[in-house]
């Protein structure tokens, strides 16, 4: 997507990559009966930080156009910002549902006084 002349593809891409992310992690704890299945996206971090690594660790074929480091950045600075989508996934399902308390009526006959 070219705007006055700017390419906004990569940015566009992080933007709804960190939204998809953020939606299908608070889904999971949504849908998760267990604490350890709600870490199952760290894969996707995890991945492209892999994909980072061969790019950068690839060999090159001399020419004069190296951009190796570049894309390398590129792809840690996504990878960070797939865990921060994460992260906001997670948060925003712990401020919902794990700080409410289970409240216990008065007039309950077995309720501790």
């Amino acid at each position: 997507m070219i705007i006055n002349g700017t390419d906004y593809t990569l940015y566009i891409i992080r933007a709804l990559s960190v939204i998809g992310i953020a939606a299908l992690e608070y889904f999971i704890c949504l849908k998760s009966k267990k604490k350890a299945n709600r870490q199952v996206l760290l894969f996707i971090p995890f991945f492209i930080l892999v994909a980072a690594l061969v790019i950068y660790g690839s060999e090159t074929n001399g020419s004069f156009l190296d951009l190796r480091a570049a894309t390398t950045a590129m792809l840690t600075v996504w990878a960070l910002l797939c865990a921060v989508g994460q992260f906001i996934g997670w948060f925003s399902y712990k401020l919902k549902y794990e700080n409410e308390k289970d409240e216990i009526p008065r007039d309950c006959p077995m309720a501790k006084q």
